[in-house]
């Protein structure tokens, strides 16, 4: 895909996505706090935290991986944001969809304050 506009496009689509998950996403109006299209713009100013979440893959070794999502992300959106972060060197096609992960135990590492968090998949 080197030299190609497919090329441009993608790394467009993922500079866009990446400015939308800045901030909180309405996952029921599909919403957002940063959007390019001032119709689909959050109304409410909704306050969040960035939390960061160690992600260890069952069968894949115990290195964890980080993974930045916010504290008000609805399940699904945690799980897309671990899907891509996990398997960002995977092609699309060949990536587990995000529904069909199942989260595992959760474990609070230190602090609250500190905002690290273990999950298992």
């Amino acid at each position: 895909m080197q030299d190609t506009a497919g090329e441009h496009l993608y790394k467009l689509f993922k500079a866009i996505k990446h400015q939308v998950e800045k901030g909180p996403v309405d996952a029921v109006q599909i919403k957002a706090k940063y959007t390019l299209n001032d119709t689909g713009l959050l109304g409410d100013d909704v306050e969040y935290t960035q939390v960061t979440v160690n992600v260890i893959v069952q069968d894949e070794g115990l290195e964890p991986v980080p993974v930045k999502v916010l504290n008000c992300d609805t399940i699904a959106q945690v799980k897309e944001k671990i899907v891509d972060q996990v398997y960002k060197n995977l092609p699309y096609s060949h990536r587990p969809k995000a529904d069909s992960l199942a989260l595992g135990e959760c474990m609070l590492v230190g602090e609250l304050s500190g905002h690290l968090y273990n999950w298992h998949f």
